[in-house]
Protein backbone atom coordinates (compact mmCIF):
# COMPACT_ATOMS: atom_id res chain seq x y z
CA UNK A 1 0.00 0.00 0.00
CA UNK A 2 1.34 3.43 -0.80
CA UNK A 3 1.78 6.17 1.80
CA UNK A 4 -1.20 8.36 0.92
CA UNK A 5 -3.55 5.37 0.71
CA UNK A 6 -2.24 4.15 4.07
CA UNK A 7 -2.69 7.56 5.68
CA UNK A 8 -6.26 7.73 4.35
CA UNK A 9 -6.97 4.31 5.84
CA UNK A 10 -5.56 5.41 9.21
CA UNK A 11 -7.64 8.62 9.10
CA UNK A 12 -10.79 6.61 8.31
CA UNK A 13 -10.18 4.19 11.18
CA UNK A 14 -9.58 7.07 13.58
CA UNK A 15 -13.09 8.20 12.67
CA UNK A 16 -14.54 4.71 13.07
CA UNK A 17 -15.01 4.31 9.31
CA UNK A 18 -14.02 1.42 7.06
CA UNK A 19 -12.87 3.84 4.38
CA UNK A 20 -12.86 7.56 3.71
CA UNK A 21 -14.25 8.62 0.31
CA UNK A 22 -11.64 10.44 -1.78
CA UNK A 23 -14.00 13.31 -2.58
CA UNK A 24 -14.56 13.90 1.14
CA UNK A 25 -10.88 13.71 2.03
CA UNK A 26 -9.93 15.98 -0.88
CA UNK A 27 -12.51 18.53 0.24
CA UNK A 28 -11.24 18.41 3.83
CA UNK A 29 -7.60 18.70 2.69
CA UNK A 30 -8.41 21.55 0.32
CA UNK A 31 -7.16 19.95 -2.89
CA UNK A 32 -8.93 18.75 -6.02
CA UNK A 33 -10.31 15.21 -5.96
CA UNK A 34 -8.36 14.31 -9.10
CA UNK A 35 -5.11 15.43 -7.45
CA UNK A 36 -5.76 13.18 -4.45
CA UNK A 37 -6.73 10.32 -6.72
CA UNK A 38 -3.45 10.66 -8.63
CA UNK A 39 -1.52 10.72 -5.36
CA UNK A 40 -3.25 7.55 -4.19
CA UNK A 41 -2.50 5.85 -7.54
CA UNK A 42 1.09 7.12 -7.35
CA UNK A 43 0.55 8.75 -10.72
CA UNK A 44 2.24 12.04 -9.77
CA UNK A 45 5.82 13.01 -10.51
CA UNK A 46 5.65 16.45 -8.90
CA UNK A 47 3.34 18.67 -6.92
CA UNK A 48 3.59 22.07 -5.34
CA UNK A 49 4.67 22.89 -1.80
CA UNK A 50 1.18 24.16 -0.93
CA UNK A 51 -0.24 20.70 -1.61
CA UNK A 52 2.47 19.11 0.52
CA UNK A 53 1.73 21.48 3.40
CA UNK A 54 -2.01 20.74 3.18
CA UNK A 55 -1.37 17.00 3.19
CA UNK A 56 0.97 17.25 6.18
CA UNK A 57 -1.50 19.35 8.13
CA UNK A 58 -4.39 17.00 7.35
CA UNK A 59 -2.49 13.82 8.19
CA UNK A 60 -0.57 15.46 11.06
CA UNK A 61 2.74 14.27 9.68
CA UNK A 62 6.04 15.54 8.36
CA UNK A 63 6.98 15.84 4.66
CA UNK A 64 9.35 12.89 5.02
CA UNK A 65 6.39 10.73 6.01
CA UNK A 66 4.83 11.40 2.61
CA UNK A 67 7.76 11.93 0.25
CA UNK A 68 10.22 9.30 -0.79
CA UNK A 69 13.24 9.88 -2.98
CA UNK A 70 13.16 7.44 -5.87
CA UNK A 71 15.62 6.68 -8.59
CA UNK A 72 14.54 8.58 -11.68
CA UNK A 73 17.11 7.02 -13.96
CA UNK A 74 14.66 4.36 -15.19
CA UNK A 75 11.99 6.97 -15.87
CA UNK A 76 14.45 9.11 -17.83
CA UNK A 77 15.58 6.09 -19.84
CA UNK A 78 11.98 5.09 -20.59
CA UNK A 79 11.18 8.61 -21.71
CA UNK A 80 14.25 8.67 -23.94
CA UNK A 81 13.11 5.45 -25.59
CA UNK A 82 9.60 6.73 -26.24
CA UNK A 83 10.53 10.22 -27.45
CA UNK A 84 11.28 10.67 -31.09
CA UNK A 85 14.80 11.82 -31.84
CA UNK A 86 15.28 15.53 -32.36
CA UNK A 87 15.49 16.71 -35.92
CA UNK A 88 18.92 17.95 -36.94
CA UNK A 89 19.25 21.70 -36.99
CA UNK A 90 20.00 23.05 -40.45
Amino acid sequence: MNTIAHLLTVKARQRGLKRLPLYQAADEIGIHRVTLSKLVRQDVTQFDIETLVKLCEYFECEPGDILKLVELKEQVQRKALTDEPDSPVA
